[in-house]
């Protein structure tokens, strides 16, 4: 039988932006009894959210699981904190390469385009003067090339 993983406690974390752990997370009465049976089910016995922020801007979540009891101390919630700002920063990066990639896309169509109606003219669509000129020098260099 499949469980679906319970969302109130990363719900939680997404609106308040600080991690949420469970040193023993089957008997933790913080938890609701569907979250609690949940990680019974998959055999975890500790679990933490940490929210990944990069920039002041929530990207997600980073969830950690353990089959064995886990305190979450300050030395351990330090360093899961510090994975989920390196993910989060990582994400963020990824994201904003996509982006500068797909705007790279744009202006090269859109100067492509613009340089295809800069060598007509916009009423009769006949090659105008300076892409006239450059038609010739190019046949002139062309030629110049056979002689």
């Amino acid at each position: 039988r499949a469980f679906a993983r319970p969302q109130p406690i990363r719900n939680a974390v997404v609106q308040t932006r600080r991690p949420v752990a469970f040193a023993d997370a089957k008997n933790d009465d913080r938890l609701p009894l569907a979250a609690r049976n949940y990680f019974a089910s998959v055999l975890v016995r500790s679990t933490a959210i940490f929210p990944m922020i990069a920039q002041n801007d929530l990207i997600g979540v980073m969830s950690v699981g353990a089959l064995r009891p886990l305190k979450f101390d300050t030395a351990e919630s330090a360093m899961f904190e510090g994975l989920a700002t390196q993910a989060a920063t990582a994400v963020s990066g990824i994201r904003l390469y996509k982006e500068l990639a797909e705007k790279s896309a744009q202006l090269e169509t859109a100067l492509q385009m613009e340089h295809e109606r800069a060598q007509r003219d916009s009423l009769t669509g006949a090659w105008n003067h300076a892409e006239t000129a450059n038609l010739l020098q190019r046949e002139i260099a062309r030629e110049g090339a056979y002689v």
